[in-house]
């Protein structure tokens, strides 16, 4: 069953094809970018974007630079996992509650870790196994410790609100997982059932 989902419109032009269509764009480096991500996402490789970019140095690239993107699409990009499906649109209310989410859960952790909790949410809407919409899979009852807690109410910090906004254009770290959870939080035998995937920062990331 394909699901039906609301999430942002990608500025970036994303994508015709797997494998054989051509992708000429360009992508603004946020914080947490790597060459070597960007250029897997775009199905291109680190050396064709260094070459066309007039990069010396692949380990140095700087946040706000604008990457000129030549390159193949690929089945990842196609991918929905962690990411809004192309072509839908994103409420503010469905923004907002995303960057509290993230916020809430992950204000202790790096931009990058912030991206990977959204990427969770993302891919719950995104799987037969969760509600349809950002909001409901945030008040699934039993799922986020912040909307018992109340946490959920704070206002999201600016790098939460970006970290929402980078994960819905495209970026993710989190990969297919539907689950993480914080290495200092004593672990029900549950967890030990789902396979991992990652770990980033203090947080375990699981499908």
């Amino acid at each position: 069953m394909i699901k039906k989902v609301t999430a942002v419109a990608l500025s970036l032009s994303l994508f015709a094809g797997v494998g054989t269509a051509k992708a000429s764009t360009e992508h603004k480096v946020k914080q947490g970018d790597t060459l070597s991500e960007i250029s897997n996402f775009y199905g291109t490789t680190v050396e064709d974007l260094a070459r066309l970019n007039n990069i010396k140095n692949v380990n140095l690239i700087y946040v706000g630079d604008v990457l000129s993107i030549e390159g193949r699409t690929t089945k990842k990009q196609e991918s929905t996992a962690g990411v809004a499906p192309k072509g839908s649109s994103v409420s503010d209310s469905e923004l907002d509650i995303l960057s509290r989410i993230v916020h809430a859960e992950a204000k202790g952790e790096s931009f990058k870790g912030k991206v990977a909790v959204a990427n969770v949410v993302m891919n719950r809407v995104n799987s037969d196994q969760f509600p349809n919409d950002i909001k409901s899979v945030i008040y699934q009852k039993g799922q986020f410790s912040p909307v018992s807690n109340g946490a959920i109410y704070e206002r999201a910090s600016d790098e939460s609100k970006e970290a929402a906004r980078v994960a819905l254009s495209g970026t993710n770290y989190a990969g297919d997982s539907l689950y993480f959870w914080s290495v200092s939080v004593p672990h029900t035998d549950w967890v030990w059932t789902r396979s991992v995937t990652t770990q980033i920062g203090t947080h375990v990331f699981a499908k």
